[in-house]
Formats: structure tokens, sequence, C-alpha cells
């Protein structure tokens, strides 16, 4: 037997084992939707490694095949005829070629057939290439190797000209967050204006990399949540599964599931960074609000890629961040009862394995002439020969699927339509619109709306005459965040408000803010008072208090009256709110003892500021129990 058969039978039987694993994990996620990240996370990383796993044992370990097995036999050069074995005598002189011949092996005990069954057109097709398929796939293999080694040898470039922290403030949180994580291993920190986003990097030693402009926008407690987050990676081992799957693609180029698998490990190594994270925070608040300033900073990027290949990041998935939001400011009950999971999960990744390894398809390079004769039992051909081709179709097709985000739908159009021209009198545009959905690409963050009313006008709008917006079809782009959970949910002819500022071109810039699905126009002025009774709002009510957050910081109150106004206030009918239910955000410091001592059901009285949206902001002046 040659050693390109052995090889190319491997390859196969590789292929063939990856797109079962990966396949099936992906067709489960599909159907049952796991909600914890560690389980995720297991599945994938058993379907990327275990088909490895695998194929080796087959090949190595003496295991009993209780599957099928595709035998890639050459012939002897010992005849005239040309081409691959057809039906014939076993007498017929063999081949001077030396064809590829594809077979069932069977077991000795099969009943025989006087005839060996005709392979394929495309089969016969396909044999000259399997015999240099070794020879493309070691080419291929070293041109991918180059080209990782260039990827690494790009993260050592970026130190030139990064300014190295080796003592201040930045140094000693990430002493303290790798102590309290109870690693005694050291961190390099770089800060650079080079990158976009925080990642971390090194198998062997650490390195930190922190852009010089995104750090500029955080207080401490956030700087310390996205070092706590980035240092996290590390402590997981994030940087050696990138390295592990980033081999795995470069040696299986041919496998398109590998990205799959890699790109959903990436989003969920994100979810488990940030729960790691948490555990070593003194203020947990601190990385969802660092979270926001993630996503408000990336809003201002251009579209290029965040983080590079080999490097772990919490900007690395911009579609996750309002999911990774909501998840921090949820209960612990899931993360409790991931432990318990993840071992029934643990269990099912070995069963699966264990059955693959046993039961799946396999290829062989088989003795000539042994492949030379008439095969037994050889009417399991033909469906043998088109459940390899099917296989390596559905390999395609899965990699082609789009991954499922968190439980979300993407079946609705893309923002294909373009927006209109915007004339000169809207450039610097900066303000609150409402308008009807045209298209949405969730995943490019990108809308198309028919503006329809403008709602407000803000402070730092430059646009000379703003109300041109009304009547025009625009394009929104920089949609991050909650909003993304909001574009998810609303199709093409909803109703919805956004706030946008206009840079350059003929596009809008989604501003971080007031994205919701609203009522159609006419539903919406049938509500007694309507949402915009409060726009502007300063002053104080009174009201029953309808709940409250104790951590977050927030209380929900239906008012009854309206107490005092302030001369800021602009609100031009605020007594049309009563009856009404706000949430007010905001409550720290002393006044979150007020917030505990009051209950459901109070008479609360409370200072409240409007600036955007339909929630009220607490300015900190008065919160008490009313008289």
């Amino acid at each position: 037997m040659e050693t390109s058969l052995m090889i190319s039978a491997w390859l196969l039987t590789y292929l063939i084992h990856s797109t079962l694993l990966i396949g099936g994990v992906w067709l489960g996620m599909r159907l049952a939707r796991p909600r914890s990240p560690e389980v995720r996370e297991l599945l994938w990383k058993a379907a990327l490694a275990g088909a490895v796993v695998t194929t080796l044992a087959q090949s190595v370990l003496p295991l009993p095949q209780w599957g099928s097995v595709l035998s890639l036999a050459r012939s002897e050069p010992n005849g005239l005829d040309k081409g691959l074995l057809s039906a014939m005598d076993v007498t017929t002189p063999l081949p001077d070629m030396e064809p590829v011949v594809l077979a069932e092996r069977q077991t000795p005990h099969s009943e025989q057939d006087p005839t060996a069954f005709a392979p394929a057109a495309w089969l016969e097709a396909a044999a000259p290439f399997l015999e240099w398929l070794p020879w493309v796939w070691l080419v291929l293999v070293l041109a991918g190797t180059v080209r990782l080694a260039r990827s690494w040898l790009g993260l050592l470039r970026l130190r030139r000209d990064a300014e190295r922290v080796a003592s201040g403030e930045i140094a000693g949180l990430a002493r303290g967050i790798l102590k309290r994580f109870g690693c005694a291993r050291a961190v390099e920190i770089w800060i650079t204006p080079a990158i976009q986003g925080p990642m971390v990097t090194g198998l062997t030693r650490w390195r930190l990399f922190l852009p010089k402009g995104f750090l500029q926008q955080l207080n401490e407690n956030e700087m310390e949540a996205v070092i706590a987050h980035e240092l996290a990676h590390l402590v997981r081992g994030d940087a050696w599964w990138l390295m592990a799957g980033q081999c795995i693609s470069c040696l299986f180029f041919f496998q398109p599931l590998n990205h799959v698998a890699r790109r959903h490990l990436r989003t969920e190594a994100e979810y488990l960074a940030d729960r790691r994270a948490l555990d070593v925070l003194p203020d947990e608040s601190g990385l969802a609000r660092s979270l926001v300033a993630l996503g408000e900073w990336l809003s201002g990027t251009s579209g290029r890629s965040v983080l590079h290949p080999l490097a772990a990041g919490m900007g690395g998935c911009r579609s996750t961040l309002g999911k990774r939001i909501e998840l921090l400011l949820a209960d612990a009950e899931g993360r409790a009862a991931a432990g318990g999971l993840r071992r029934w999960a643990a269990i099912l990744a070995l069963v699966a394995l264990a059955i693959t390894s046993l039961a799946a398809p396999r290829a062989v390079a088989s003795d000539p002439l042994i492949s030379s004769q008439p095969q037994p039992n050889t009417s399991m051909k033909t469906s043998l020969t088109t459940q390899a081709a099917a296989l390596m179709a559905s390999a395609t097709l899965l990699a082609a699927a789009p991954a499922p985000a968190e439980d979300k739908k993407t079946d609705s159009p893309p923002a294909s339509a373009q927006g209109e021209k915007l004339p000169q009198g809207l450039h610097g545009f900066s303000g609150h619109l409402s308008g009807q959905l045209v298209s949405k690409d969730v995943e490019k963050g990108a809308l198309v709306m028919k503006v329809q009313s403008l709602l407000h006008v803000w402070k730092n709008n430059k646009a000379p005459e703003p109300s041109l917006v009304v009547g025009r079809t625009v394009k929104v782009g920089g949609i991050h965040g909650k909003a993304l959970d909001v574009l998810v949910v609303i199709n093409p002819g909803d109703h919805l408000e956004i706030e946008t500022k206009h840079l350059s071109g003929d596009d809008m810039l989604y501003l971080g803010e007031g994205m919701k699905k609203v009522a159609a126009p006419a539903e919406e002025s049938a509500k007694a008072g309507g949402r915009d009774a409060l726009n502007g709002f300063r002053g104080m009510f009174v009201g029953e208090l309808i709940a409250k957050d104790q951590e977050k910081g927030t209380l929900e109150v239906k008012i009854t009256r309206i107490s005092k106004l302030w001369k800021q206030n602009t609100a031009k009918n605020a007594s049309s709110a009563v009856g009404q239910t706000w949430k007010i955000n905001g409550v720290s410091g002393k006044w979150l003892d007020a917030l505990l001592t009051l209950n459901v059901g109070d008479q609360v009285e409370v200072e409240a500021f409007h600036h955007r949206g339909d929630e009220l902001d607490f300015p900190g002046e008065m919160l008490r129990k009313a008289e």
C-alpha cells in the first residue's frame, strides 16, 4: 500500500467524522437551544477536537468496526485494459493503468456475488485526483502554516508603537485581579492606538493590549472590569483553544464546519469570561457599564475586525453585546444550575465520541489484490458512494447556514435598500426620529426607515434645517448592544423611534439610546396623554410605587399628581402624565437606603428629570415616602 492512499483515507475519514460531530452539535443547538454557555462551549469543543480524536482512534487503536468501510485500493499493473475495474471475471487481466477504486469491505461470511459493480462516472473521474491529493493537501497546509506564522508575528509587531505599562493604576489593577483569580502568573500590559478593542494573547507569556482612546472614556470601576474580563480569558485558557482551533483549521482546511465551531467557541468564551470576571469584581455593574461604553466606542469605528485571529477580547462579537449585558444584569439562578448541566453534557459528549469511533464510516487503504477481486454484496456500493457524496455536500450546506444568535430570528429581508441622499440642510443632524421600518440587516447593525416625524432636536445638532428629514427614507447604521435585540423583533412595516446623528455621507449613525418599537401613529394618538407628556420634564411628582430593584437602583412609579416643576422644565403638558407608569433610573448612594425602606404599594414622592426615551433619571435630590 502506498503512503498516498493511506493519507487520502485518513483525510476522508476525518471529513466524515467532523461532519457528523460538528453537524450534530449544530443541529442540536438549533433544536434544543441550551441556555447555559458552559454547556454550549463544552459541546462545541468536543465536536471540534473530537473529530481528530476519533479519526486517530480508528486509525491507530484495534477497535471493532460496526460502520461501513470505504476501501481505497490500487490495482496491480498486470494487464492491457485501462480504466477503473468494471464487471469482469476474476481471470480477466488487470489494467496496466493504476486507477483508485472505492469499494465496501464486507464481513467474511457475506454471500458472494459473481460480478463486481461498475463505479459511477464521477468516481472514475476523481481517481487521478486521489493519487495527487496528499501532495495538494501538504502544499496548502504549508501555505496555511505560513499565514498562521505571519499572524503571530503581526501580534508581536503591535508592541513596536505601543507603550508598556509596568507600574501605576492599570498595572496595580491587573496584579490585584490576578491575585483574586488565584493566579501567580505575570502579564505584560501594552497601551497602543493601533487596535480598536482590548484583547489578550499568549500561551506561555501573557500579554494584554489596551486601546489608548478607549481607556480615556472609562472610570476606575469600568477600567477594572475591562481588565478583569481580559485576564479571565487568559486564566480560562482561551488562548490555547484559539491556537488549537487555528491549527485544526489549517490542517483540515477542506472542512468548512471547523470555522462554524470556532466562531461559536469565540462567542461562548465571551459569555464565560464575563461570568468569571464577575467573581472577582467588587462592583458587578461596572462590567455592564464597560460593555455599554465599548459598544459606543465601536459604533464610531470602521467595519474592520476588532480582534486579531489569535487574540481574545471583549469586543470580538459585536452582535452579542446587548445579550451579554442582559445576562450580567440577570440573577444567578442559571449559573447555579450550570454545573449539573455541564456534567450531563460531558457524559453526552463522551458517549457521542465513543459511538463515532466505533460506528462511524471510515476510509482505509486496502491491499490491491483484495480490492481487485469481485466484491461480495455489491448492491450496497451504490448507497455507500452516495452516502459519502452526501456527507461532503452537507459540510458545505451546513457551513453556509446562518449561525443561531441566541434565540434570535434573522429571516427578515436585509437592509439592502439605500437611503435617500441627504441634502446639505441635514448635514450635522442630531435628533430623535419616528417612522416606519423599510428593511433591516441585523448582522451589520443597520436599518432603512421612512421618517414620519421629528420628535426632538438635540442641543448638539448642527443641521441648519433638521425638519427636512421628515418624509425622507434614511439609512441608520452602527446599531449595537440592546438595540440589536430590538432590531431582531421589529419587521418591515412596523413603527419605531430611534436617536440618530449625521457624521458624513448619506447615512445616519445610531446614538446608542432611545431605539424602540412603537405603535402606529393613529394608535399612539389614541392613548391618553401619550408617552411624550414628560418630554423635557424637570420636577417632582407623587405616585404609587409599582416595582423597585435595589441592585440596579431603579423604581417604577404610577403618577397620581405633579407636585413641583422647576424652572428648567420644558414639558408642556406634564399633568397629562397622571395615571401613567414611569421607570426612574440612577438611584445611588444614600438614596439606595431610602429605596430600601419603601415597599411596593407605598405612595412616594420623587424628583426626576427627562433626558431621552421613555424613562426618567433620578438627579439625587429627593426620594421619600409621601405624607
